[in-house]
This record gives C-alpha cells, sequence and structure tokens, in this order.
C-alpha cells in the first residue's frame, strides 16, 4: 500500500502566503468598491445641498416684495430692496429684502406671512438672515440659515431694464436680479431671476 505523503512546511508556507496575498487583493478591492461609494454619497450629498440652497433663493427672488424694508438699526427706508459690496458685514455682496408667500396658514406660527431676510457671506458659508417680522424691533436678533458651504464668492447684480448695476437702493425693485456664486467644487453658478417688479421687461446678457 501506497503510504500518503503530507504537505511539507514549505508547501505550506507557499500555501498560506497565497491564501494572504488573496485576502490582501479581496481586502483592496472591498476597501476600495467602499470608498467609491462614500464618495458616491457624499457627492449627492453636496449636490443636493446645492440644488436646495438654489431652490431656496429661487424662492426668494421670485416673490420679492415691494414693501419698505426696515434696517437693523430700527430704521425704515424708501428702498424696497438694498444691496451693495459688503453690506451688512458680508465678506462680500450682501443684499436686504422682503418677501411674500411665507406660508403660515391659520396663522398657527407666531410669525408674519411677509419675510425680512438677507443674504450675507460670512467664512466660506452662504447665510440667510431673516426675521419672524418684517418690522422687528430694535435688538432683535435675526434667526440665521446657512444655505450653502464652501462658498467663495457672491455677486449680487441688479437689472434695472435697460443695464445690470452692482448695487441696488431704490424705491421700486429691479427688474431682474443676478446672483453668482463661486464654489471651491462647482466653480461658479451664475442664476438670474425675474423679478415681480412692476416694470419687468426681458433681462439682457451681462454687457
Amino acid at each position: 500500500m501506497r503510504r500518503q505523503r503530507g504537505f511539507t512546511l514549505i508547501e505550506m508556507m507557499v500555501a498560506m502566503a497565497i491564501f494572504a496575498l488573496i485576502g490582501v487583493a479581496a481586502y483592496s478591492v472591498f476597501n476600495q468598491v467602499s470608498l467609491a461609494d462614500r464618495s458616491s454619497q457624499e457627492a449627492s450629498k453636496r449636490l443636493a445641498e446645492v440644488q436646495q440652497a438654489m431652490l431656496t433663493i429661487e424662492r426668494d427672488m421670485t416673490q420679492l416684495s415691494s414693501r419698505q424694508v426696515r434696517f437693523p438699526n430700527g430704521d425704515k427706508q424708501s428702498e424696497v430692496l438694498a444691496g451693495k459690496h459688503f453690506f451688512l458685514d458680508s465678506e462680500d455682496d450682501g443684499i436686504l429684502f422682503t418677501r411674500r408667500g411665507w406660508q403660515n396658514p391659520s396663522a398657527m406660527l407666531p410669525r408674519s406671512e411677509i419675510q425680512l431676510a438677507a443674504y450675507r457671506l460670512e467664512k466660506g458659508e452662504l447665510i440667510k438672515q431673516y426675521y419672524f417680522y418684517p418690522d422687528p424691533e430694535v435688538g432683535v436678533e435675526p434667526q440665521r440659515q446657512v444655505l450653502l458651504t464652501g462658498v467663495e464668492e457672491l455677486k449680487i447684480r441688479y437689472y434695472d431694464g435697460e443695464n445690470w448695476q452692482d448695487n441696488w437702493a431704490a424705491s421700486e425693485l429691479p427688474q431682474a436680479i443676478a446672483i453668482t456664486l463661486k464654489l471651491k467644487d462647482y466653480g461658479e453658478i451664475v442664476r438670474r431671476f425675474a423679478t415681480p417688479s412692476k416694470g419687468r421687461g426681458k433681462a439682457k446678457e451681462d454687457s
């Protein structure tokens, strides 16, 4: 009878090395798949954040009110919208406005349906500040909402029916508003919004 031969030490070491290589390769593939999945999830989350921010801006800009704005110091001016560079301590452009359509069915919440709000850039974040009432008392702090992170620039321009302006302080709304956001990951995003102004016409492209 032929005697059965067992594995030699060298054969066992070779087999263990092969299994180890297979294990390393499998882990590497699994790790790459996990990283790709995580990266995909983060990209999807970021895209959703950008889309939500732009939706909020669109809702605000298309429901602007011709109501005179009240400045944070309590002064009520003739302007229905105010915007300029470094306005409201923004690190870039800033804008102050009132908007309608802030739904409050049956007045269930202790706030108005007209919202006094502002956009400003602070430490790379696009901030929306707003008050529960359009004529807040002096000293009342606004609510803060971070619309978007990773913002490098905020540029706002105003169309008066003939030309685009960098600043706005008038007793009527501009016919259109162009908002440019420069994001670290997406680059420049430019959106133009027609406002509910009385003399609204077709806004021409930037000159």
